[in-house]
């Protein structure tokens, strides 16, 4: 199963968030007026989407008034709330296989967001992409992804795997030669869970035709560590183990290895001598060498080393799915969260 997950850069999923939500308990200290700070820190910058969208139902539709290159006129229905025109031409790409609507259609219009508008009401959108009639179960994305598959601001990331159908516009096979970072990708997806970013299971993706940009704003290791600081619970497979806490280094997550390993099944040798240690009978790993090897495969570098902390063996949380394969790893409500595949598919 092919897995592309999180980035070497807090690789947990917690790359490119909006920002962070304070908890009711959080305290709050208030200075006096004299002793305000003179020079406050400005907020970390704000990914601005690539698509925004609008989704309602068709509420009229009106003739073109020309031929070829027609644009035609679409009204659409918030539910009552609201209302907008959809502007379709011959270069909307239309990802739900159909390329027509009726009244009582439910679509989504996605539209560039750096597009200008005019100023009117009903606002007119150019649609780029249209959705209509999705299950009510399932949903589009539209946005670049950078290398984790996680979007440009950075509050969902997408897995694939086998069954995950990978396509051009055309609706042939996309090939592999082309990477899919930085492109604009249509993305038809389960619904989000809570994590952060929120993770979610594609069937379909269309690679568009166009270049990848570059890559997009990442905070910095101390920007993330404040946003999405750790507790000290470790919860493997649904339940929470005894483990050394985890923490940041350099804004990856470090993972106490035997508690985990442990916990998944692995026997776990230390050699005091060479500072090596060994899961199973194929993978070793050393303390302070970024070299990970599973039997006689090539050695496989994460960015970091293994770590000794306190006595305890560290190592980074990608190393459960690039080293050991077939596990996830995550941040969710300040835990580090370590499933099963099996257990995250199910």
């Amino acid at each position: 199963m092919k897995r592309i997950i999180l980035s070497t850069m807090v690789a947990l999923m917690i790359v490119l968030s909006l920002g962070t939500v304070a908890s009711a308990d959080t305290p709050q200290i208030d200075l006096p007026q004299n002793e305000q700070p003179d020079d406050p820190a400005p907020p970390p910058p704000v990914a601005i989407p690539y698509y925004a969208s609008f989704t309602g139902t068709v509420k009229e539709i009106l003739p073109s008034l020309r031929t070829a290159d027609a644009v035609q006129k679409i009204v659409i229905d918030d539910e009552g709330e609201s209302e907008a025109v959809f502007l379709v031409n011959a270069n909307t790409f239309w990802a739900s296989g159909v390329t027509s609507v009726k009244i009582g259609d439910k679509v989504t219009g996605f539209y560039a967001t750096n597009m200008p508008m005019i100023l009117i009401y009903p606002p007119q959108y150019s649609i780029e992409i249209m959705v209509v009639n999705l299950d009510e179960d399932m949903a589009v994305t539209v946005d670049r992804f950078n290398d984790e598959l996680t979007g440009a601001d950075g509050t969902m990331q997408i897995l694939i795997n086998e069954n995950t159908q990978v396509l051009t516009p055309e609706g042939d096979l996309f090939s592999d030669e082309y990477s899919m970072v930085g492109r604009l990708l249509v993305v038809f997806h389960d619904n989000v869970d809570d994590s952060m970013p929120a993770k979610t299971m594609a069937s379909k993706i269309f690679v568009m035709y166009e270049k990848a940009v570059n890559p997009i704003y990442k905070f910095s290791p101390e920007e993330l560590e404040a946003l999405f600081p750790l507790n000290g619970d470790v919860v493997v497979n649904g339940g929470k183990i005894d483990a050394p806490a985890p923490y940041y280094s350099n804004g990856v997550a470090m993972v106490p290895l035997r508690a985990v390993a442990e916990a998944l099944g692995f026997n776990v040798a230390w050699d005091t001598v060479t500072q090596s240690i060994r899961l199973g009978v194929a993978i070793n790993l050393r303390i302070g060498n970024d070299y990970y090897t599973v039997g006689r495969m090539a050695p496989i570098e994460l960015g970091t080393a293994p770590e000794l902390t306190d006595g305890f063996t560290y190592v980074p949380v990608t190393f459960f799915y690039q080293v050991l394969s077939g596990y996830d790893a995550y941040v969710s409500g300040g835990q580090l969260v370590i499933d099963t595949l099996e257990n995250v598919f199910q």
